[in-house]
C-alpha cells in the first residue's frame, strides 16, 4: 500500500490516492486498486479529505 500524488497540469492542484497492487488472473499481470484520499493543501502539504463515497 502506498500513496500515489497526481498533479492537474491545468489547475496545479494535487490529489491523493492509496494505491494498493493485485494479481489479475485473466491478464496475468499486477493492477493498481486506487481509493481517492483527497487534495494536498499547497501550503502545507497536508491532505484535505475528501467526503466522496466512491
Amino acid at each position: 500500500m502506498s500513496i500515489v500524488r497526481y498533479t492537474n497540469k491545468k489547475t496545479g492542484q494535487v490529489a491523493l490516492y492509496e494505491s494498493t497492487s493485485y494479481y489479475d488472473p485473466e491478464t496475468k499481470q499486477s493492477r493498481p486498486r486506487r481509493k481517492y484520499l483527497g487534495i494536498e493543501d499547497p501550503e502545507t502539504g497536508k491532505l484535505i479529505p475528501s467526503f466522496r463515497t466512491n
